[in-house]
């Protein structure tokens, strides 16, 4: 595995577990906000450029596009695992009862919006909301860390890219 890719992966996986823990300590409601979803894409992007120009330096100056794009994309691939892998492990180990107090809270939000709840989806969520959270941190990981991060990874490689067939300055008129 590329060292520049690792290095990057790991700060960015590290990064967002950070934040994940800050909010746990401060409020753990926040701890799957839409907020911190979205805010999230600022570390992939950064740590994925970060990698692919430090492996672009390394070999003088010169990367293809498809080199940039794998050292890019095992960077979202590492980070999203590690937060995968912290998710559970706060969710069903160190703390299971954020479970219950996340199904609560969702249950109010469904309340406020005057949605109607079937009595079928109620007794579901009560009897399997576990089963449902595990479901839906793997499918987070496929759409963030394995989709999104491969359309991330395509823009990052074209940002970063530079072949020896470039030209190092602009062509003057």
């Amino acid at each position: 595995m590329n060292k520049h890719a690792l290095r990057w992966g790991l700060l960015v996986g590290g990064a967002l577990i950070l934040i994940k823990l800050l909010l746990y300590f401060t409020s753990s409601t926040g701890m799957n906000s839409n907020f911190l979803t979205c805010t999230a894409f600022i570390p992939y992007l950064f740590g994925m450029y970060m990698a692919a120009k430090d492996q672009r330096e390394e070999q003088g100056g010169w990367i293809s596009f498809w080199q940039a794009f794998r050292v890019a994309w095992v960077v979202v691939l590492l980070g999203s695992l590690m937060t995968l892998i912290f998710n559970f492990l706060i969710f069903y180990v160190v703390n299971p009862d954020l479970l219950v107090s996340m199904k609560e809270q969702m249950m109010t939000q469904l309340e406020t919006m005057d949605m109607e709840i079937p009595e079928e989806a109620s007794d579901m969520m009560d009897t399997n909301f576990g089963a449902i959270f595990k479901f839906s941190l793997i499918f987070t990981f496929v759409l963030f860390g394995v989709i999104v991060g491969f359309v991330g990874s395509l823009i990052v490689a074209s940002a970063v890219e530079k072949s020896s067939t470039q030209e190092d300055e602009f062509p003057t008129l």
